[in-house]
C-alpha cells in the first residue's frame, strides 16, 4: 500500500452517511479513537502525519513529540516514545480529499471511500461517499480455494523443488557476494517455475 496519512474524523461529521447507506458495521471495525473515526488517505503528503477533522470542520495537523527510551532488561533496544499530548495545529489546506476504510459483514467485504471537500483548513461541504467496492466473502473463498489447490500442485512438481534448493545455494553465494552467479540463479529459477506452472495447466485441461 506504500505511504499514507492518517485522517481522524469527528463521529458527528460522518454518522449520518453511515446511517444513510446503511453501513451498520462500520463502528465495530472503526473505533480506534473514543470520539473519531480514523482513515487512511493518500491526497496529503503520505508522510504518515496525523490529521483531525473537528466538529466544526477545522482541519488540523496533529504534531507528537518523541524521544528515545531508555533501554531495559526487556527494551534491550533504543526506540522512539511519544511524549505528552498529541498538539494539533492550524492547517491552510486546499483539496478535496479522499480518505478510505474497509469492514465485514457476515456476507460482504465492504471497501468505502469518503470525500471531504477542504478549503483554507475547513470542511466547506458535507462528507460524501465517493465509492463502494463489495466483495462476496463466499465467492472470495471459493476463489482463493482453487488459487491454493493450483499453487499447491505447482509445488508438488520437481521443478519447484528444485528451486527451493537453488535457494539455498543462492544464499551460500550471497553471503559470498558472488552476485553474476545469483543471477544466473535467478534466471534458472523463472525458467523453472514457468514450467511447473505449464505442466499444471496442460495437467488441468485434460
Amino acid at each position: 500500500m506504500g505511504m499514507f496519512d492518517t485522517i481522524n474524523v469527528k463521529k458527528n461529521l460522518i454518522d449520518n452517511v453511515l446511517k444513510e447507506h446503511n453501513f451498520k458495521n462500520f463502528e465495530e471495525y472503526n473505533n480506534f479513537e473514543r470520539d473519531y473515526y480514523s482513515f487512511q488517505t493518500k491526497n496529503l503528503d503520505n508522510c504518515l502525519q496525523e490529521y483531525y477533522l473537528e466538529e466544526d470542520g477545522t482541519f488540523l495537523l496533529g504534531v507528537q513529540e518523541y524521544e528515545i527510551a531508555k533501554t531495559t532488561e526487556k527494551n534491550k533496544f533504543p526506540f522512539m516514545q511519544p511524549v505528552g499530548e498529541v498538539k494539533k495545529q492550524p492547517t491552510t489546506i486546499n483539496s478535496y480529499i479522499d480518505f478510505y476504510d474497509g469492514y465485514n459483514t457476515d456476507h460482504e467485504y465492504i471497501w468505502v471511500t469518503f470525500s471531504a471537500h477542504i478549503e483554507d483548513g475547513k470542511l466547506v461541504k458535507d462528507i460524501t461517499v465517493k465509492n463502494i467496492e463489495r466483495t462476496n466473502i463466499a465467492e472470495e473463498r471459493c476463489r482463493n480455494h482453487k488459487a491454493t489447490l493450483y499453487w499447491n500442485a505447482v509445488k508438488s512438481t520437481w521443478q519447484w523443488k528444485l528451486t527451493c534448493l537453488i535457494d539455498t545455494i543462492r544464499f551460500k553465494f550471497n553471503r559470498l557476494f558472488v552476485h553474476p552467479i545469483t543471477k544466473t540463479l535467478d534466471k534458472v529459477q523463472k525458467a523453472l517455475i514457468e514450467k511447473a506452472k505449464v505442466k499444471i495447466d496442460e495437467h488441468n485441461e485434460d
